[in-house]
């Protein structure tokens, strides 16, 4: 995961996947991780006990004192390693699950549609609690990046361009709203976007686009909530996810940097002309911009803009209408 942190609003690289990725080969464990040997949660443990490795050295330390009984041991051996096993341990974290891993369901890719070429530079495995959990810290900053963590990411990429601080505010707001069970109504995206203040700020026409997005974030949190790990992996996730914090704002400050030269060199922001809003009509969310560059005053309404007041200088555009002068594009700008 460290990979992306320096890929944060950069351009996405592919990565090649074989079968190690697919199997768990290319996770290496942290060295001497004493802790994995410490926890157990539910079904699932890690276990002691003695390797194959371990089995094969008692074999041929026996083979010249007791050959019939080396013989019984290779038996032995011979049939535990070709006989269907009923769990497996994470390569990673050392969790060690009570179940087959061709029926198990914490594997990311299947469960929830993530790509092969992200789980190949996550630093967890994929098909474990600790994968999991660790998807669900980078969901959090996924409008942050160009990378493409799922099959299906096309499907809401409209989402993505938004504010990832509005988006994930607008998750937070509407899961809490879903799980108010004092509601008699079913909460609707609009209300939740109103909630927190960012109706204007997101497009109406990527609703069902946003339905999608939540359903597949709480689906991720609500997995990582029923995965439990140990206290030394989730140390690991939150320096990750501090880790991410700190890149981001590193790119938000660029961003500002950015913006603000900008400015110097284009103080309208790219709309033609500038104005004043001379009258604005709270019932209604309607007013008029006074310019000296446009003939007749410019209508507006708060589709253009989230929050006005008379007064205020704002750079727009102009769009002719049978009844005069409509103002789009409306921002407002700084009082400097």
């Amino acid at each position: 995961m460290r990979n992306f942190l320096g890929r944060l609003a950069g351009d996405e690289e592919e990565s090649e996947t074989g079968d190690a990725a697919e199997q768990g080969e290319s996770y290496t464990p942290p060295e001497e991780p004493d802790y994995v040997s410490q926890w157990k949660l539910g079904s699932h443990s890690v276990p002691s006990g003695i390797s194959k490795d371990e089995i094969e050295n008692e074999i041929s330390r026996i083979k010249d004192v007791n050959p019939d009984l080396a013989g019984v041991f290779e038996e032995a051996s011979s049939m535990v390693e070709h006989s269907e096993t009923s769990g497996y341990e994470c390569k990673v974290c050392g969790l060690y699950h009570g179940h087959s891993d061709g029926k198990n369901n914490h594997d990311i890719r299947s469960s929830l549609n993530v790509r092969d070429a992200f789980t190949s530079q996550m630093e967890f495995c994929p098909f474990c609690h600790c994968g999991v959990n660790e998807l669900a810290m980078w969901i959090d900053f996924i409008a942050f990046s160009n990378v493409v963590v799922f099959e299906d990411q096309e499907e809401f990429e409209s989402v993505l361009e938004l504010d990832n601080d509005v988006l994930m505010d607008f998750c937070h707001k509407y899961r809490e709203m879903v799980n108010d069970h004092t509601r008699d109504t079913q909460p609707t995206v609009a209300e939740a976007l109103e909630s927190i203040g960012a109706v204007h700020s997101v497009p109406s026409d990527i609703t069902e686009e946003l339905h999608l997005f939540f359903g597949r974030w709480h689906d991720i949190k609500q997995a990582a909530n029923r995965a439990p790990i140990a206290g030394e992996t989730r140390n690991v996730i939150d320096d990750l996810r501090t880790e991410l914090e700190v890149e981001v704002e590193a790119v938000k400050e660029r961003e500002q940097e950015s913006e603000e030269a900008a400015e110097e060199e284009d103080p309208l922001h790219g709309r033609d002309y500038e104005g004043e809003v001379f009258f604005f009509n709270n019932v209604g969310d309607c007013g008029f911009i006074e310019s000296e560059d446009v003939a007749n005053d410019a209508f507006f309404d708060l589709t253009e803009i989230d929050s006005i007041e008379q007064g205020v200088n704002v750079a727009f555009d102009i769009e002719q209408d049978e009844k005069g002068p409509m103002a789009r594009s409306v921002i407002i700008l700084d009082d400097e």
